[in-house]
Formats: C-alpha cells, structure tokens, sequence
C-alpha cells in the first residue's frame, strides 16, 4: 500500500458512504495512485512539478490549481510539511467543499498529522481518524462550519509581501522560508541582471 492508498482507507473500510462515479471529486497534492483515478469526474491538482509530471506520465491532465468556480462531493489532501500551509490548505479547501461532501486529509504523524483532528474541529467538523504507517488519516463531512475561523486562517496565510533593496516580492505558504527572505535567496536577489522582467 503506497502512501497515498492511505487517503482510500476510509472508503475501504466503509466509514464513508460510497461516492459515486459521476460525483465530482478533487485529488489535492496526492501523490499518484491508481486506485484514486476510476472515477469519472475527478480533477488532480498538484502544484509541486515531480507530482504534477508523475499524473501526466500516466495519462492523466494535472492542473497547477483548483479551478475557478469548481465544487467537491469528496476531496482528497495529501499535507504539507509546514504546518501553516497545512492548515491554509485545509480551510481553503473547505470552501470548495460542498454541504454534504467530505474531506479526506493524511501527513505523516511527524509532518503535522497529529494536528489535523484539531484542526478539523477549530473549523466546526466533527473528524474521524486512522493510524497507519506512522501517517494520521482524519476525515468529517462538512455540515456546520465555522466560516469565520476558516476564513481566518486563509487570511492569516494568504500571500506575503516582503521587501528586500527596494524590490517587493509575494511568497505564499508551502514555500521555502515563506515569511523572510532565506540566505540563498538574498545570494540570487544581488546577482541577478537589473535588466530582468516579467511575472512569475
């Protein structure tokens, strides 16, 4: 059982009703597996390039980021080794939940999976979990949330704006040293051509 089979192990040990083919479905940063993917309406989303290239070498399209205007019966969450990209994914990912749907998140117990039933009940679920292999799986339907406390954390982990020798740059949870400017980046900021443009 690979890691991401892990995300599954709620439905296989039915602690979750069973979703159907045509239910729109959304698969967050999860590793490939191909025992998520037999389901007709499901997007992938994965914003890091080896998992992004590793769904598009098997076939599947990948998206960069969830698109706009898409609503989920069943989203899938692999976690971030940052704790507040953990939690920014969660609450925004709620959002793309529908009433009714559920959200399946799992991360290592010493990448933050010990957190997420917490979590999930600062933002007004009521989780389930399972251990495995060292990972924490917790999963709640979302019926009453707290709107006010997940919009909260997706503001509190929104984009960054730091200055560094006059010149602004956005970072955003998940990224390397997200909220300072790191050594390595000041090395590459002094080095790099005045005549440098573009976005991105």
């Amino acid at each position: 059982m690979s890691d991401s089979d892990l995300l599954l192990l709620p439905e296989e040990r039915e602690m979750l009703p069973i979703l159907s083919d045509s239910a729109p479905s959304l698969f967050f940063n999860v590793p490939y597996t191909e025992r998520a993917v037999s389901r007709e309406t499901v997007d992938i989303v994965h914003f890091m390039k080896p998992g992004f290239d590793e769904w598009e070498r098997k076939g599947y399209q990948s998206q960069k980021c969830i698109p706009e205007n898409a609503f989920y019966d069943r989203i899938y969450y692999w976690g971030e080794k940052s704790a507040q990209a953990s939690r920014f994914y969660l609450a925004r990912l709620l959002t793309r939940l529908n009433d009714g749907g559920y959200l399946i998140a799992a991360a290592k117990n010493d990448e933050n999976g010990k957190r997420y039933q917490k979590w999930f009940e600062e933002f007004g679920l009521q989780p389930q979990n399972i251990s495995k292999k060292k990972t924490r799986i917790v999963f709640a339907k979302k019926e009453l949330v707290k709107i006010d406390v997940i919009n909260q954390a997706i503001e509190e982990s929104s984009d960054y704006k730091i200055t560094y020798n006059s010149v602004e740059f956005k970072t955003h949870p998940g990224i390397f040293s997200a909220q300072k400017i790191d050594q390595g980046s000041i090395l590459l900021i002094e080095n790099l051509s005045d005549e440098l443009k573009g976005v991105g």
